[in-house]
């Protein structure tokens, strides 16, 4: 009996001691911008938050075209470990369409990316203007 009541504390303690933790695992660095298509002269705001600080050490946010760096900012970080910092797309650096990316750095091992479309012009849709009889209201 006594050696029944022992053997299910052991299996007990063994089930749980060997069950992995379900607790998430938050990134080390995040990265984000509030949109995924940005056109010229817009704003393009870069936030982002580190899990854990150093001494005031800054994040160095970078902005990619292929392999073009087109602009670069280091940023201080909140005492929450938040971060923010603003690009304006609007120059020599902004010449092609495409897939944009945004890293930004805060130690060899803290490492964040984010891409977003860039377009320097808006797309052009067609559009047709056409009057419209609406009952008791004129057109």
């Amino acid at each position: 009996m006594y050696y029944r009541i022992i053997f299910i504390i052991i299996a007990i303690g063994i089930t749980f001691g060997l069950t992995p933790s379900i607790a998430a695992v938050e990134d080390p660095i995040s990265v984000s911008t509030p949109r995924n298509i940005y056109y010229e002269g817009d704003v393009i705001i870069v936030f982002g938050k580190v899990t854990s600080t150093l001494n005031e050490l800054p994040v160095t946010i970078q902005l990619y075209h292929e392999e073009n760096l087109i602009a670069v900012d280091q940023v201080k970080i909140a005492l929450d470990g938040t971060f923010a910092t603003d690009f304006r797309a609007k120059g020599n650096f902004w010449k092609e369409d495409g897939t944009y990316i945004v890293r930004a750095f805060y130690t060899p091992e803290k490492i964040s990316e984010k891409t977003f479309q860039f377009f320097r012009t808006p797309s052009s849709g067609t559009s047709s203007f056409f009057p419209v009889d609406i009952p008791n209201s004129g057109s």
